[in-house]
């Protein structure tokens, strides 16, 4: 095979994962069951088995890479809630702006002020994130929220030791 026709190859594999980003995920509908009646804190560590009895299977599964040229695994459910797998087990909850519940009290749409004033301070903080160091209870935790025109529209639940 010619070099050239080997690039094309890898270049037409691996296209359609490479293209997949954080600002590519589905817009959600009402295919996937409903997250209201659950605490999705309680989810980090899952086994896929443990979330599928929990919410159903996720409306999409998508690839996402990393800063680090990893792509990982991520199940979108509905109301627009992400969960993010390492060696088969849940390592990130993220919920966008469009999430209409409550994740730790916190709500989209909430100031800064609202923020700290429900949670307390964080750990750290620039322009538009706030940074929490979580308790351990099993691994290390944090809590990532990021802020637009000083508005909670993003929010990021994770294992730190990841």
């Amino acid at each position: 095979m010619k070099t050239g026709n080997l690039w094309l190859s890898v270049l037409l594999v691996f296209l359609p994962v490479a293209c997949v980003t954080a600002q590519d995920f589905p817009s959600g509908t009402s295919a996937s069951p409903s997250t209201a009646n659950v605490d999705l804190s309680n989810f980090l560590g899952m086994l896929p088995s443990e979330t599928y009895d929990l919410l159903g299977a996720p409306q999409e599964v998508l690839a996402s890479k990393t800063g680090d040229d990893i792509i990982q695994v991520v199940h979108f459910y509905s109301e627009f809630v992400y969960l993010f797998w390492y060696k088969n087990r849940v390592w990130q909850i993220r919920v966008d702006q469009r999430f209409q519940g409550r994740f730790m009290g916190l709500s989209m749409g909430m100031s800064r002020e609202q923020v700290e004033s429900l949670i307390g301070p964080p750990r750290y903080r620039d322009e538009n994130w706030f940074t929490y160091e979580l308790p351990v209870l099993g691994f290390p935790r944090r809590l990532r929220l990021k802020f637009t025109n000083n508005r909670l529209n993003d929010l990021y639940y994770y294992r730190s030791d990841l």
